[in-house]
C-alpha cells in the first residue's frame, strides 16, 4: 500500500490504535459503563388500603402495594439486590388542587398509611 503526501499515519479502519486496551486495569478504566444492581433504586407506589396490589394503568408491569403488603415487595426487592427503594404515595384525584394545597398535607398522609 503507497501513501501519498496528504495520507496520514494512523487512518481508521487501516489502523486501530489499541494502546488503551493492552492491559486489564486500562480497559476497565476506559470502557463505557458497568451498570449493576448496585446502582439501582427502585420506585415503590403505595396505596392506601389493606391487602391491595393494583396496575398502575400508565406503567404497564408497575403496580402499587398497600403498606401490609410492602414488606414482601421489598424483601424481594433486597433479594434480587437492588439496595435502595424510593416511596411515592398516591394522591387521589379529588384531594388535588391547581394550587397544590394536598403537598403540605403530604407527610400527613404518608405517616397515615406507613403506619
Amino acid at each position: 500500500m503507497s501513501r501519498g503526501p496528504s495520507t496520514p499515519v494512523g487512518v481508521f479502519p487501516q489502523t486501530r490504535m489499541r494502546r488503551n486496551r493492552r492491559w486489564d486495569w486500562s480497559r476497565r478504566l476506559v470502557r463505557e459503563n458497568t451498570l449493576t444492581p448496585d446502582d439501582l433504586i427502585w420506585p415503590v407506589f403505595v396505596c392506601e388500603g389493606t391487602d391491595h396490589i393494583e396496575p398502575v394503568p400508565t406503567m404497564p408491569g408497575v403496580v402499587r402495594y398497600s403498606p401490609d403488603r410492602l414488606p414482601a415487595a421489598v424483601a424481594e426487592a433486597k433479594a434480587l439486590g437492588i439496595p435502595a427503594e424510593q416511596h411515592s404515595c398516591l394522591v387521589q384525584t379529588r384531594l388535588l388542587s391547581q394550587a397544590g394545597k394536598d403537598v403540605l398535607s403530604q407527610p400527613a398522609r404518608w405517616r397515615r398509611i406507613t403506619d
